[in-house]
């Protein structure tokens, strides 16, 4: 039952994490890269079972990395739309 616990607050906590990802980006990149980061975390989840929040934001980044990697990537027509 602790287990059931532990996986419940990791969704909790996880799904924290993807709501602040969500709004560092914006809205074309909620529903272009949102999706892949969470497809990202399910496997690393499943490949490592032990696994910590911290680790996963280690492995991932942090909402403001992700979005800053995000805008470093865009050329400047997109920046301005």
């Amino acid at each position: 039952m602790k287990s059931d616990n532990k996986d419940a607050q990791m969704n909790k906590v996880l799904d924290n994490y993807f709501d602040r990802i969500a709004k560092a980006l914006p809205r074309k990149g909620r529903k272009t890269l949102l999706p892949d980061i969470k497809d990202g975390v399910e496997s690393y989840l499943a490949e490592n079972p032990d696994a910590t929040v911290d680790d996963v934001i280690a492995y991932v980044g942090t909402p403001e990395d992700i979005a800053s990697e995000y805008y470093a990537n865009l050329d400047g027509r997109e920046i301005s739309k």
